[in-house]
Formats: structure tokens, C-alpha cells, sequence
């Protein structure tokens, strides 16, 4: 494990409020795609799946709740179904308020960003100490990935 595997930046808070309102109250899952918000966002794995399954749920039209998430995530092995069921029950309780769910979107999509800067950051790193390249290569290289960086996140805040 080296330093750049080290305190990823996220929040835990956010990513439970955000699937928390979302099993509270289903339409702010549109709300939040409508800002370009995915499951990649996500940093813990476990909330990936949950996202999946909510937005599996609601491609097959119907309305997203706690139970029909734990009956998806079932078909995942890496699931228990004891601790999928408390820890569901825990998200869509713990949230006061759905009114705040784009600033927790918000909140996650920028933790993300920021998350791809270090790992670019660490692969300029492992090119420029490679050896392998020129320097103006290598800036280029440089400038074309944080470049692609800023393009995703100024897209998706347009939206």
C-alpha cells in the first residue's frame, strides 16, 4: 500500500444521506440524475450496489423502497441479508430531511473528482519517474488527463 491509497477523500455522511433520501423519498433520485449523478460517484462499494439496485428498480418501473432493494442486492454473494436489512432500514431512517439531496449529491461528486486528481496525479507521477518519456510528452500526457478531468465535472454541473 503506498501513500496515494491512503485517506481517499469521501464522505460517509453524504453517501448515506443521498440513499437514504432516495429510499425515504424516490424522486429524488430524479432529482439528482437530472445533475448527472451516477453510481461511480460513490467511493464505498456497498453503495454502489445499493445505487444499482435502486436505479434497476426504477428502470423497471417501480417505485424504489427499502425492500425491493434487498431483494436485488439477494442476487449479489457479496451481500448478507441480515446486515443488508438493518443497514437499509438505518440509511432511509437516518435522514432527517430529503430537501437536501442535491447538496449531498453535490458533496459526493466533488469528493469523486477530487479522488481522480490523486490517481492521475499518481500516474504523472509514475510516468515522470519512469524514465520512459520526454518531457514534452510527458506534459502533454499531463495536461490531456487533468484536462478530461475538468471537462467531465464542467459538463455534468452544466446539467
Amino acid at each position: 500500500m503506498d501513500a496515494f491509497d491512503l485517506n481517499m477523500p469521501y464522505s460517509m455522511d453524504a453517501e448515506q444521506a443521498v440513499l437514504g433520501a432516495i429510499l425515504r423519498d424516490p424522486s429524488c433520485l430524479t432529482l439528482i440524475q437530472s445533475k448527472g449523478f451516477n453510481a461511480e460517484y460513490f467511493y464505498r462499494n456497498e453503495h454502489k450496489s445499493i445505487y444499482n439496485s435502486i436505479l434497476k428498480i426504477d428502470a423497471n418501473g417501480q417505485v424504489v423502497d427499502a425492500l425491493l432493494v434487498l431483494e436485488d442486492l439477494k442476487s449479489d454473494p457479496s451481500f448478507d441479508e441480515a446486515a443488508a436489512r438493518n443497514y437499509l432500514a438505518e440509511l432511509a431512517q437516518a435522514v432527517v430531511s430529503t430537501a437536501n439531496v442535491e447538496n449531498y449529491a453535490k458533496i459526493i461528486k466533488d469528493k469523486f473528482f477530487i479522488r481522480s486528481l490523486i490517481g492521475i496525479s499518481k500516474d504523472i507521477l509514475d510516468e515522470a519517474t519512469s524514465g520512459e518519456a520526454d518531457a514534452n510528452v510527458l506534459l502533454e500526457s499531463a495536461e490531456t488527463k487533468i484536462y478530461n478531468v475538468r471537462q467531465g465535472k464542467g459538463s455534468e454541473d452544466a446539467s
